[in-house]
């Protein structure tokens, strides 16, 4: 099973449709960590736009799902999402938690990697590291003091390597956030590339269809004068001559010359 798989059904373990209690507080609670992971990699902004978008997504299966355009922060779209929830069914909030999480996971995997969205989210939804076990109440004082020193030598190598393991997952997230920004940045020059070339595309389709428009005022019309020319006079009269024949009706035609009209 790979990491984007493994994490749907994450997804699909923990919003449980069986569970009766708590599934709207759980579902708050994966979104508020999901947001916490997310934001310093996406920014605020890219959180609420992958968030809306799956919210949107939801909506068509569940409408009671409430949207708020545009939204300002991730904390806005999460007191929206605790909004819709109250009053629901526990059923209800599971199915369409599943939805918008499922949809969230899709954009992130195609946005930063499968490898990346699964280490960001398995941070956010993963299970805590169990507990160490507590030393025997019922121990004489004195008995043990080896295996003491032995699990304080074991839990000084352990913290040791949970520093190296953060020191090595901090410098991972920084390649990671450095090749996310030089990913958006590109998505930005693109975009902004697409619009330009939409408006221009648009521009052209005015320009010509401006051009058309005037190529045909002229041809009915006189240069000069911008007067109706001999042209639109033959189409009026056919156009009348046919309308006359289908109606079984006449029409005049009434015929006016001026004296000395094109002298200057």
């Amino acid at each position: 099973m790979d990491a984007i798989e493994a994490l749907r059904q994450s997804i699909r373990t923990q919003l449980d449709p069986a569970r009766r209690n708590g599934i709207a507080e759980l579902a708050i609670g994966m979104a508020e960590a999901a947001a916490r992971e997310l934001v310093p990699f996406i920014g605020n902004a890219g959180f609420c736009i992958i968030f809306s978008r799956s919210v949107h997504q939801a909506r068509s299966r569940y409408p009671w799902l409430k949207q708020r355009s545009p939204p300002a922060s991730p904390g806005d779209l999460i007191a929206v999402l605790r909004d819709s929830a109250d009053g629901r069914a526990p059923i209800e909030i599971a199915f369409a938690g599943r939805h918008v999480f499922l949809g969230m996971i899709d954009s992130l995997a195609i946005l930063l990697g499968e490898q990346m969205t699964s280490t960001l989210l398995h941070a956010a939804w993963g299970e805590d590291a169990p507990a160490l076990p507590a030393a025997s109440a019922s121990q004489p004082a004195g008995a043990g003091r080896p295996e003491r020193r032995l699990e304080e030598r074991r839990a000084g190598g352990a913290r040791e390597r949970s520093a190296m393991r953060r020191g090595r997952i901090g410098q991972k997230r920084a390649e990671q956030r450095a090749m996310l920004e030089q990913r958006l940045q590109r998505l930005w020059q693109v975009n902004e590339k697409l619009v330009q070339s939409c408006f221009e595309a648009e521009a052209g389709k005015v320009t010509a269809q401006q051009a058309n428009e005037q190529m045909g005022h002229l041809a009915y019309h006189d240069f000069l004068t911008d007067l109706p020319n001999r042209m639109l006079l033959n189409d009026r009269i056919a156009q009348a001559t046919l309308l006359a024949e289908r109606d079984g009706s006449n029409f005049a035609l009434f015929f006016l010359d001026l004296d000395n009209f094109k002298r200057q």
